[in-house]
């Protein structure tokens, strides 16, 4: 037969009391489970965020990487462009002074070229009265030659034959249309009026 056990009820008190203390353990642990659980919850979606921002960051940063680097880009390509322009006023400065020079050199040669002109004229002109003062020396030369040899001539009188267009003087004949007859004096004249005027000095033409 199976006898009835009989548990005092202190133990049984106790028995509860340890049942509650185990179930407030569970719980405890259960609550240290899920706080465990909520921090590692929380710290995986802190690194995702900081993840998230640096990666943010990141992609910020290299934006205004790249904004500086077009920046100095443009700034380089306007830095150019002014050198350019300085390359090009350069450029036509130079041309400038260079045709301004060249238009000096021309204006040069040509003063020069005209002074040659004057200085040639001025030559011409000293040959030319070089050459009218040796023809005049000459005739000068030759009408006292004849003044010397119309000196050595005795002329009595002189004829002019009308036909013959000629003057007889003596043996020496002159070829009349040298020779003008001088109305009422009918005086023997010639044109180079030295050598007629020493004739008529001399003789006379009745």
């Amino acid at each position: 037969m199976v006898q009835d056990i009989q548990i005092p009820a202190a133990e049984v008190n106790k028995l509860v009391v340890m049942v509650h203390i185990l179930v407030v353990v569970v719980h405890i642990l259960v609550m240290m489970a899920n706080t465990l659980v909520m921090l590692v919850h929380t710290s995986a979606l802190d690194k995702m965020m900081m993840m998230v921002n640096t990666f943010v960051m990141m992609v910020y940063t290299l934006a205004n990487k790249l904004a500086m680097l077009a920046n100095m880009l443009v700034m380089l390509a306007n830095t150019l462009v002014m050198m350019a322009n300085m390359l090009v006023m350069l450029a036509s400065t130079l041309v400038m002074m260079a045709n301004t020079l060249a238009n000096n050199l021309a204006m040069m040669v040509n003063k020069m070229v005209m002074m040659v002109n004057k200085l040639a004229m001025m030559a011409n002109t000293l040959v030319m009265m070089a050459n009218k003062l040796m023809a005049n020396m000459l005739v000068m030369m030759v009408n006292k030659l004849m003044v010397m040899m119309v000196h050595n001539i005795q002329i009595p009188s002189a004829a002019v034959n009308e036909s013959r267009k000629l003057v007889v003087v003596r043996n020496f004949q002159i070829p009349f249309p040298w020779v003008q007859v001088h109305g009422r004096r009918k005086l023997l004249v010639m044109r180079a009026r030295l050598f007629a005027d020493t004739v008529v000095k001399q003789q006379g033409v009745p």
